[in-house]
């Protein structure tokens, strides 16, 4: 999507089904203890206010085709920055961190 963010944004249909998936991902009153944590965790080391996770599946269902190829065009453009480690790494270090 990132690539070419226009195939998933030409379809309304694929929009509407890939948008209504990215809102159920931040859905916290379905989701894991876990996945619930990750979603806290990630919200607070962004320093957002822990109420901006409630108002996330709202946001990402109301996000237009244009911001998200707006959004897509900025991932791609700062690209790089996903180079910067891997998974493997990551995940240890996060495990390592853990209490």
């Amino acid at each position: 999507m990132i690539a070419h963010p226009e195939t998933v944004t030409s379809d309304s249909a694929t929009f509407d089904h890939t948008r209504g998936t990215a809102a159920g991902r931040f859905r916290v009153d379905a989701a894991t203890t876990e996945s619930t944590a990750r979603l806290l965790f990630e919200t607070w080391n962004r320093r957002w206010p822990l109420e901006a996770a409630a108002r996330l599946p709202d946001q990402a269902l109301a996000a237009s085709p244009e911001a998200v190829e707006t959004a897509a065009s900025r991932c791609r453009d700062n690209w790089a920055v996903g180079l910067l480690g891997d998974r493997s790494r990551l995940r240890a270090a996060w495990d390592a961190s853990a209490p």
